[in-house]
């Protein structure tokens, strides 16, 4: 697996592949955000700092019989410009939901 076959097969831009888990008929593909995208998701302004992250878990598009998740490691950013404290956006999925739009 690599991030050019999460972004063409799965459809999910602006992560960076890490690594696989197989576990029973189930895989989890570990990613973190890229950081081109890391921007203030209010002003969209590129000067931000970490300030911490969240793990979140996306259910995508199946592998054949295997039920396949996206763990995604989301950081959180402080902007310099506006001082708003928020987690990225994620361009493959929408806020407070489980899935990516793919499926």
């Amino acid at each position: 697996m690599s991030t050019s076959m999460l972004y063409h097969i799965f459809k999910v831009p602006g992560v960076q592949y890490v690594s696989t888990e197989y576990y029973g008929k189930n895989q989890v593909f570990h990613a973190v955000v890229h950081p081109n995208y890391l921007r203030c998701p209010d002003c969209n302004s590129t000067n931000v700092i970490k300030s911490g992250s969240n793990n979140r878990t996306f259910v995508t598009l199946p592998v054949g019989l295997r039920k396949t998740e996206l763990s995604v490691e989301v950081p959180r950013l402080e902007c310099k410009d506006c001082g708003s404290i928020k987690q990225v956006e994620l361009p493959f999925a929408d806020e407070k939901k489980h899935y990516t739009r793919s499926l």
